[in-house]
């Protein structure tokens, strides 16, 4: 009961503080997908250019990065 007394201010910066950090956590969780996705497609990029272009690798990787991109 002892928040059946709680002024009306206190309820709103919670609410601001619970508004705040759920964006700031979802901003984190963002940022770190698509810099992890970045440094995948990255890698999968300097193995497709290592490999020799006449080998049929090279179009397997080619055909795996275009689909990765749609």
């Amino acid at each position: 009961m002892a928040s059946a007394h709680t002024a009306h201010g206190s309820v709103v910066l919670a609410a601001v503080a619970g508004l705040a950090a759920g964006a700031i956590s979802m901003a984190t969780g963002e940022y770190v997908s698509v810099s992890s996705e970045a440094a995948a497609h990255e890698a999968l990029w300097a193995k497709c250019f290592s490999i020799p272009l006449a080998s049929r690798s090279i179009r397997r990787c080619i055909a795996t990065l275009v689909r990765q991109a749609t």
